[in-house]
């Protein structure tokens, strides 16, 4: 049976595989991932991920760095707080350095980031240098969620998403998160959609502005084209 599970992809999973998405991303509505061929832009996305070049890991930060699109943290939040916001880790020759020490430098198995675990000899505990996986928790995201799950609620609720995803669903995922029972991971898809959420509801609220100012002036605003 056709669902959206079948049309989205996960992030980590190699681009030979078939797609299958996360139970994160169950609200999406099968009829809108088949219109919109989701399936196939997932396998495109996976390949361009990982294929840009022989390394993987090099095509995977090439791909990130690509990807990069505007700075909504400064426009939409440092900006009117009067804070300075930058990215001195994207410097041209911070990455250039980077890209030339991870292409040059074998990967070691067992090994996660051996280049900063040798540069914490002596200062880090060997636990700590040499561990194999670590555990994300957000608890500012978390709390966040919890004490604005009624906000939320209603935006999600009056945006107008009709036929895109399953609203009821994508709330009880939104609940689980205000309760921390969602992995890091899902807390970005989470971030992703309500984004997208916000982003729409502003629209609607400007083309309501448009038209008032289309009333007064008497001649037409267009509206932005994306």
């Amino acid at each position: 049976m056709d669902t959206a599970r079948e049309h989205l992809c996960l992030e980590h999973q190699s681009p030979t595989a078939l797609c299958d998405a996360p139970a994160m991303l169950t609200w999406i509505l099968p009829d809108f991932a088949r219109r919109h061929a989701l399936q196939n832009r997932a396998r495109e996305n996976a390949w361009q991920s990982y294929q840009q070049c022989q390394q993987t890991a090099l095509s995977m930060t090439l791909n990130g760095i690509l990807s990069r699109a505007g700075d909504v943290f400064r426009w939409s939040i440092a900006a009117p707080l009067g804070i300075a916001h930058a990215h001195p880790f994207l410097d041209p020759r911070l990455l250039t350095f980077g890209l030339g020490m991870q292409s040059s430098i074998e990967p070691v198995p067992g090994k996660i980031k051996p280049v900063l675990a040798e540069a914490m000899r002596d200062r880090l505990p060997d636990v700590i240098r040499y561990r194999q996986q670590k555990v994300g928790f957000n608890e500012v995201y978390y709390l966040g969620l919890a004490r604005n799950l009624h906000r939320l609620d209603a935006m999600i609720r009056q945006a107008p998403l009709e036929g895109m995803i399953d609203k009821h669903i994508f709330i009880q995922h939104l609940q689980e998160g205000r309760l921390a029972g969602v992995p890091p991971r899902g807390l970005q898809h989470l971030t992703y959609m309500l984004a997208l959420l916000k982003w729409l509801c502003m629209q609607q609220e400007w083309l309501q502005v448009r038209d008032k100012i289309n009333i007064a002036f008497r001649f037409p605003i267009r509206p932005p084209s994306y």
